[in-house]
């Protein structure tokens, strides 16, 4: 176990921070934390669930319980509380009984009011930062922490009554799925009913914004609102939804006047290996008992309608990664012209300590045929494990090595050549292969050109003047 200790500013690597804005009172956030009947049917990440031994959230008290994975795996779990102050916080030991378990870590959730909703925090601190490293590269712990939070709000929301209508699973990173939901070029090409065209007329994604749509077909036409409640990109939505006339207001259902006016919807977006878990749920507004109960009979049926609007929208994501596709299979090519001559610069791109003041730190690095090296990089939310091999070399002018990541198909190369232009040196770097990495937002074509923009366009340029200057 680690030994109970403050967490310090100077933490930061050794932590995974969890952060995220609830639509729900601290003091049932923080109830459904702590109460067991509770805590049994969210806890973990998807597909997970638990059987819960005992639960004494007090200093001292014991929380033990087993974790059942998907393929029937079971972990044993225990945590200790070391700080209670309801319902505010909670900081505890998370490990099992082998005192000696090298998983272990400790954990600080805060639950702060925000005009009644609930700022979450959930601050997970290792040993080491080798070890919260691993345990992000081993068991994708961020990932995980993300989908239970999610649980976490479809939970909550189940709890206000919401019900859910469709779930559904896109071969499409959720970022992306969000994007469909959110911008009018894609929301153009798929959303409403099978045979529908839509027009949009108004699109204000943020609390209180509208989006105001026409749909038509075989001569009929029809409008639509939504007025926006929750954005929280790219994990949930939530929106009031209603019939509406062309100039926005709502109207009841033109089939079905027993239909409630608004429904307000939940959207939640799962990230599941590069996929995302699609979950739509929904509750009547000031309805009638009789609107209530005509919402309810029509169920099954709002489940089919939904189904062909998913269906148009698989199709949409299909096609539009189709089109990142091929822009991903042209390699990213960048010239640099830097007041140093080839030797400098490549010194900076082959010597370890140099390259940790522009690129990345890496253990060791060697200008050598066959010498692998690794580093991690991503953004706050996903570290990935770099694994490079150095595949030619030709000394102050060429080097190529290739680059792939822990765990996820594909391997590219990245070749960086040097030629003198009189007293300076001309860098070409070029990347290939992108094209071969599944279709994750990180590994969007956009964010390797950002990266290489910052690390050649300005971090090396940088550096080398700065070591001229210093010369």
């Amino acid at each position: 176990m680690i030994q109970q200790k403050e967490l310090a500013p100077d933490t930061t690597d050794r932590e995974i921070v969890i952060t995220r804005l609830l639509n729900a009172p601290r003091e049932l956030v923080y109830k459904v934390w702590t109460d067991p009947t509770h805590v049994a049917k969210w806890w973990g990440p998807n597909g997970f669930s638990n059987t819960i031994r005992e639960m004494e959230v007090k200093p001292g008290g014991t929380w033990s319980f087993m974790m059942h994975a998907p393929d029937g795996t079971d972990f044993p779990n225990k945590i200790v509380y070391t700080e209670v102050k309801a319902p505010e916080l909670l900081v505890y030991d998370h490990g099992s009984d082998d005192p000696n378990d090298r998983n272990a870590f400790k954990v600080r959730v805060t639950f702060a009011d925000e005009q009644g909703k609930t700022r979450l925090t959930m601050r997970t601190l290792f040993e080491t930062a080798e070890e919260r490293d691993r345990v992000m590269s081993e068991f994708g712990a961020v990932e995980g922490g993300n989908q239970t939070i999610n649980r976490l709000e479809g939970y909550m929301d189940a709890m206000r009554g919401d019900v859910e209508l469709l779930s559904r699973s896109f071969d499409a990173p959720r970022e992306l799925v969000f994007k469909a939901w959110t911008q009018a070029e894609h929301l153009a090409k798929w959303w409403g009913p099978k045979g529908f065209d839509l027009e949009v007329i108004t699109l204000d994604v943020k609390p209180g914004g509208i989006f105001h749509y026409r749909m038509s077909a075989n001569g009929q036409e029809m409008w639509g609102k939504f007025v926006f409640q929750e954005i929280s990109a790219p994990g949930r939505l939530v929106f009031v939804s209603s019939f509406a006339d062309k100039d926005g207001n709502v109207i009841p259902n033109p089939w079905l006047p027993i239909f409630p006016l608004e429904i307000r919807n939940v959207v939640t977006f799962a990230e599941e290996h590069g996929k995302t878990l699609l979950t739509l749920a929904g509750k009547p507004l000031n309805a009638t008992p009789e609107q209530q109960k005509g919402y309810m009979d029509l169920r099954e049926n709002m489940q089919q309608g939904f189904g062909g609007t998913f269906d148009k929208l698989d199709a949409h994501l299909a096609e539009t990664q189709g089109s990142t596709a091929q822009n991903d299979a042209e390699p990213i090519e960048f010239e640099r012209t830097y007041n140093a001559a080839p030797a400098t610069v490549w010194r900076a791109i082959t010597d370890k300590a140099e390259m940790k003041q522009w690129y990345f730190d890496l253990a060791e690095f060697k200008p050598e045929v066959g010498f692998t090296f690794s580093f991690y990089g991503g953004t706050e939310d996903k570290q990935w494990l770099h694994l490079c091999e150095v595949t030619e070399v030709v000394t102050e002018k060429k080097l190529t090595y290739s680059w792939r990541y822990d765990g996820q198909p594909g391997i590219s190369y990245v070749t960086f050549e040097l030629a003198p232009v009189g007293e300076q040196t001309l860098l070409t770097l070029t990347h290939r292969g992108l094209e071969s990495f599944p279709p994750l937002q990180d590994f969007r074509k956009e964010n390797f050109v950002a990266g290489w923009t910052s690390l050649i366009g300005t971090s090396l340029k940088n550096f080398l003047e700065k070591n001229q200057t210093a010369q």
